[in-house]
């Protein structure tokens, strides 16, 4: 790999060994635009660049290389942040000050190393997305090159919603496509993109109408009605997709759809464990996670998942034949709708095998099957994609303080189980699951001091220890605790300074 610090010259043959020029600034506007961009609360990058600046010899003045004389760019001596003179250097540089106070250019010697740096074409705007109406099967398809999915009206929230956004406005109001159909079973209608049948769904007068396959939303009058319709008709259509920009997986960009459709508060989500009842709207909300995890289908246990961990969790065969009863009893539980089902079925596996419970709601929670979304997060995401796999024999031994293969220790009123070799992060992150518990987060700086300062069953030190903490796809600060709901604060590693806070996708 080249270095990063190079001569003015180095930077020019760099640049356009890859096609690009070095930097330089079309207009004042512009540059005043990129200053303001530096002055934000946080600059993620470095201080100083090269640009393409230069002194000509003939007239003894700055100006732009590396660009056509038909290109048209802003004064040099406009973007100046100290005065140049006739022996500071033959060349420009730009200077990003850390004080944050300003940004501009200054002179400096050609053979002087900076951050190498150069400028590509104009990006070009997107293109917006035509207007234009399609069949079912063709809306289908664009949705899909975009990243989304063709709606589906599965939810009271979406119809309600929808109705507001779309009924008031005149322009608006119009026949859509949604993802229903009855495509190979007549007359049993289903929204095919998030895999559901349809639940009383809200048909205009006289819909169905026999032969016609394809459902499209009505919104006219201040609602949302639905009709059958020829599937090669053309209408307008709707293209959907999970707001994760909050979100630090796609499991939990699904626990986040769910938790707003049915107003569901964080604490509301700790107490579900230890609760023996639940409202209406935990209990669908459980429905919700439950479908679009993958172990609910229709208001009903999808019970070859759970069979599945039933095998995978049984050490011997009377394990195997309990877990299997578990499961076949719980299944068979009829509510008094669907959000009832799955609320008494969760209940009942809390009572007869909590242990399968627990692991049935990771499997949810590390769900990475979920669509991405085209919009990215605004925070670092979590690594989901290991095994996680809660055995009740490892459970037992961490809370009486067995034998184990780590080592445990009870730290300012916290028991911790710590791993006596080095491993990747997911092998981490799975050897706690076994035990019924995450990789640590630190909630606050005393809990991180306190731990820090004691013997820690008397480990050799140095040492690093695996956090929660993740930030891919985010900025070099973007770090977030991933097995807690707190807030991830920078600043409490300042009495630490972690180097490898800034160098890796997760905290030591």
């Amino acid at each position: 790999m080249e270095i990063s610090w190079v001569t003015w010259e180095t930077n020019a043959i760099r640049c356009n060994s890859i096609g690009m020029r070095p930097l330089a600034f079309e207009t004042v506007e512009i540059f005043d635009c990129f200053k303001i961009f530096t002055t934000q609360e946080i600059w993620y990058y470095n201080f100083n660049y090269w640009t393409s600046g230069r002194r000509a010899l003939a007239t003894n003045s700055f100006q732009w290389y590396f660009y056509n004389t038909s290109d048209t760019f802003a004064n040099i001596t406009s973007m100046w942040a100290i005065t140049p003179n006739s022996s500071s250097g033959d060349c420009v540089h730009l200077s990003v000050l850390k004080n944050m106070n300003t940004t501009g250019l200054t002179q400096k010697n050609c053979t002087n190393k900076f951050v190498f740096s150069c400028k590509g074409t104009t990006t070009v705007a997107p293109s917006n997305n035509t207007a234009n109406n399609k069949t079912w099967s063709d809306a289908i398809s664009f949705c899909c090159t975009i990243g989304m999915k063709l709606l589906s009206m599965d939810t009271n929230f979406k119809h309600s919603a929808l109705s507001v956004a779309l009924g008031n406005g005149k322009t608006l109001v119009s026949k859509y496509w949604t993802s229903g159909t009855d495509y190979g079973c007549d007359g049993a209608f289903g929204w095919c993109t998030v895999n559901k049948l349809f639940r009383e769904p809200v048909w205009a007068p006289g819909e169905p109408q026999p032969g016609k396959h394809c459902v499209a939303v009505d919104f006219s009058g201040g609602n949302a009605t639905l009709i059958a319709a020829d599937c090669s008709t053309n209408l307008r259509f709707i293209c959907e997709a999970r707001d994760a920009i909050k979100s630090t997986s796609r499991a939990k960009g699904i626990q986040d759809e769910c938790a707003a459709i049915f107003n569901i508060t964080e604490t509301e989500l700790d107490s579900i464990f230890n609760s023996t009842s639940f409202d209406v709207k935990i209990k669908c909300f459980l429905k919700c996670l439950g479908e679009s995890g993958g172990v609910v289908f229709n208001g009903r246990l999808v019970d070859e998942q759970l069979l599945k961990l039933v095998e995978h969790l049984s050490t011997d065969n009377d394990k195997l034949m309990s877990g299997f009863q578990t499961v076949d009893e719980c299944s068979k539980i009829q509510g008094m709708d669907d959000c009832d089902t799955v609320a008494l079925a969760f209940q009942c596996g809390q009572e007869k095998d909590p242990i399968l419970v627990k692991n049935t709601v990771k499997i949810v929670e590390l769900n990475n099957s979920a669509e991405q979304t085209p919009v990215q997060p605004s925070i670092g995401q979590c690594i989901t994609d290991y095994q996680c796999v809660m055995t009740d024999y490892h459970r037992q031994i961490f809370l009486t303080n067995g034998s184990t293969d780590g080592l445990i220790v009870d730290i300012c009123r916290k028991r911790y189980l710590l791993g006596k070799k080095e491993t990747t992060y997911r092998e981490g992150a799975s050897w706690c699951c076994k035990y019924g518990l995450n990789l640590v987060s630190f909630e606050t700086v005393e809990e991180l001091k306190c731990l820090v300062s004691s013997p820690l069953g008397g480990r050799a030190r140095p040492i690093k220890i695996w956090t929660s903490a993740c930030r891919i796809g985010a900025s070099i600060y973007g770090f977030r605790w991933c097995t807690s709901n707190a807030n991830y604060n920078v600043s409490m590693w300042t009495w630490l300074h972690p180097m490898s806070l800034y160098y890796t996708h997760t905290v030591w």
